[in-house]
């Protein structure tokens, strides 16, 4: 066999194998020169992970979801998304009140390993049972966890809780990396438990869970993609920028070309506005009152 098509004990095939290995140290000496290897592999793959789940985040907010270390409970990344709006510390939970969310929650494991561990899924399940579910955190999950991670579980839950009364949709996804291509049946029947725990918790049809492998040439994959960053608005009259001092846009735009640039497959593009922008909050009494003004001028 071709030494380039061998496989490693990973799974992965030789050439896979140091490609990954390559990307790793250089992007670590480029980006985080001071990091561990084991330490920048948590924000490699909780951006190749986000990037899967097609969120846009920066590096800052990347490295701030990271929570790896003493009392993680197996939690490396957590990152919290309302309407597809990453959730930052300083973030107005209040903002979102009366309307109907969409709560995403990205939980990411990363071990610089050749192999997917089966303690992995089992401390997801434990952090499920403990951390997560509890409407409040308990004696034991003061002792078991980090105050970071606490603290980020708290605001999750705040969020949770005000949405309840509009019926919200969650999804929280449970994200395990590691340098392999192999995942045995074990770790993945772990895994399915994982699932199991979240819906005895949040039983309700509009929650889902889902425990996700990341192997290591999908990493390699992921890396190479880059994420989109511009869009075009057109526009045949625009007020000069000075005018705002650089800080302002005002323009005329056909309602076409603003649906255009607004909407995905005829999807909103919710990462675009602001979390006070209520596009999606038809229920809201403001937004009726924009309705029938619409539909009886």
């Amino acid at each position: 066999m071709n030494g380039i098509l061998a496989l490693e004990s990973n799974g992965m095939t030789t050439h896979a194998n140091a490609t990954l290995k390559t990307i790793l140290e250089s992007q670590r000496l480029r980006d985080y020169p001071d990091w561990a290897p084991d330490d920048y592999f948590e924000i490699f793959a909780a951006q190749q992970v986000l990037k899967k789940a097609k969120f846009n985040s920066d590096p800052d907010e990347i490295e701030g979801g990271l929570i790896g270390g003493d009392g993680d409970g197996g939690v490396d990344g957590f990152y919290l998304f309302c309407n597809r709006k990453l959730i930052l510390e300083d973030t107005d939970i209040k903002v979102f009140s009366d309307q109907r969310l969409t709560i995403e929650l990205v939980i990411v494991q990363a071990k610089h390993k050749g192999s997917f561990e089966e303690s992995v899924p089992v401390k997801f399940h434990d952090f499920v049972d403990h951390c997560l579910a509890p409407e409040r955190a308990t004696a034991s999950a003061k002792t078991l966890y980090s105050e970071a991670l606490l603290e980020k579980v708290t605001q999750f839950r705040q969020l949770y809780e005000l949405a309840l009364p509009m019926s919200p949709t969650l999804s929280v996804d449970f994200y395990h990396a590691a340098l392999s291509d192999t995942v045995d049946k074990k770790v993945m029947t772990r895994g399915e438990l994982v699932t199991a725990r979240f819906k005895k918790y949040f039983p309700a049809a509009s929650s889902k869970c889902s425990y996700c492998p990341v192997i290591g040439s999908e990493l390699i994959t992921l890396h190479a993609k880059r994420p989109e960053s511009k869009l075009t608005l057109k526009t045949p009259k625009f007020f000069d920028l000075n005018t705002f001092g650089g800080d302002a846009f005002t323009c005329v735009v056909t309602i076409g070309d603003f649906y255009n640039f607004i909407t995905e497959d005829d999807e909103i593009r919710e990462w675009l506005f602001e979390a006070n922008v209520r596009d999606h909050a038809v229920d809201a009494k403001f937004n009726k009152g924009i309705s029938e003004t619409l539909h009886n001028p």
